[in-house]
């Protein structure tokens, strides 16, 4: 995360950015939400970088979020929970889900695995 004041971390741009995306630990989204409540000076910060989303942000960075473009798809995951993917496919995987920590893969697995266990 960022740098502390008083042992409360601050709250960046790029962490408003990943709350967007929804790419943060539960944790980390419910204390953004808790600071957006408030403070009026975190949600003007919030509502400009909506507003430049709504213009059409078109970086490489922006577009790879909004599109996924580093995900497996539900079949891959699906043959992922299978263990029959190649060693270095699963590896990749697991890399996103354990070290990137992709709040969106990881609903997907886990709705595959509920799916799964029915």
């Amino acid at each position: 995360m960022s740098d502390t004041v008083s042992s409360v971390p601050l709250i960046t741009p790029q962490d408003l950015e990943a709350f967007l995306d929804e790419t943060l630990t539960e944790e980390e989204l419910a204390r953004i939400e808790s600071a957006l409540r408030e403070q009026p000076t975190l949600r003007r910060e919030l509502a400009r970088i909506l507003e430049r989303r709504d213009q059409g942000e078109h970086s490489v960075a922006a577009i790879w979020r909004r599109f996924q473009v580093s995900c497996p798809s539900r079949e891959e995951l699906a043959l992922f929970l299978a263990k029959k993917l190649p060693r270095p496919q699963a590896d990749y995987i697991r890399f996103h889900l354990e070290v990137i920590a992709c709040a969106i893969c990881q609903a997907n697995l886990d709705d595959l695995q509920s799916a799964q266990a029915q």
